[in-house]
């Protein structure tokens, strides 16, 4: 079976993802801003990695848009937030709510913040939300660890978060 990722990464948490992967897999992996040298259309299994922006998956609408036909279409997505958090779960079915999503096995991973390679639009947004979340009168478990979470750079990446989605392929695309 042949299977290819291609992610779209801006502060290098869902690059590094995506090359863990190609590693586990012996799989291709693309940048998304070579996506069009590729024929994804010759893959079983196609794995689409990015990261959440402000509520938004970065470039799922281009990726739910192909006509792919490849047995299987995997989206991971990366993100500072808990796994568990509440706000992540609904974020992605936001993303997902006007697509037919059975289509999809979506994956959820924590990666981190990284300042220092941020534009300086983001920085202003990250400390503006983490003013807000500070300023929450009532902040319950979630808020309050987001609070301190987002106040300076951190990285929860680790190889371990992806065994779910080896598992996944290997017992689903191979």
């Amino acid at each position: 079976m042949r299977e290819v990722i291609i992610y779209c990464s801006k502060t290098g948490f869902t690059k590094r993802y995506a090359q863990w992967l190609q590693e586990s897999l012996g799989c291709s992996c693309i940048p998304w801003e070579e996506v069009q040298t590729v024929d994804l259309g010759s893959y079983d299994t196609v794995i689409f990695a990015s990261w959440i922006h402000a509520g938004k998956i970065q470039q799922l609408p281009w990726f739910l848009s192909q006509s792919l036909k490849a047995a299987t279409k995997i989206v991971l997505v990366t993100g500072a937030a808990p796994p568990d958090n509440e706000e992540t779960r609904r974020t992605l079915e936001a993303n997902f709510k006007d697509c037919r999503q059975e289509e999809y096995k979506v994956f959820y991973l924590q990666s981190g913040l990284c300042y220092e390679k941020m534009g300086w639009k983001d920085r202003l947004m990250m400390k503006v939300f983490s003013k807000m979340l500070d300023r929450m009168k009532e902040k319950d478990g979630t808020k309050k660890e987001m609070a301190g979470l987002v106040k300076n750079s951190f990285d929860y990446s680790k190889r371990e978060n992806l065994q779910p989605v080896i598992e996944y392929v290997e017992r689903h695309c191979r």
